[in-house]
């Protein structure tokens, strides 16, 4: 995730609820992608600032036979960046 991080493209899409890319000859509408993770705290109406004050920026959900259902996640406390990787779930 922190690799990733550093791809500005990459952080712009993880970090939106929804993202829709430029369009090509494929796809004249371009594809519109969305993050599960920041749906559900909109959904249920929930706030990414958490007691803590930290921001939870986005996150990508993934699964490897090793790891499980796994997700990793982003978020900001004042100018610190923070990754949480849980696996497992």
């Amino acid at each position: 995730m922190s690799e990733c991080l550093k791809s500005d493209t990459f952080r712009e899409i993880v970090t939106r609820e929804v993202y829709t890319t430029e369009a090509t000859a494929s796809h004249p509408e371009g594809i519109t992608l969305y993050d599960t993770m920041l749906h559900r705290f909109t959904s249920y109406e929930m706030s990414t600032t958490l007691e803590n004050g930290a921001v939870i920026e986005g996150g990508k959900t993934g699964f490897t036979d090793e790891a499980g259902l796994c997700l990793a996640s982003v978020a900001k406390i004042e100018d610190e960046e923070y990754i949480l990787i849980t696996g497992g779930a």
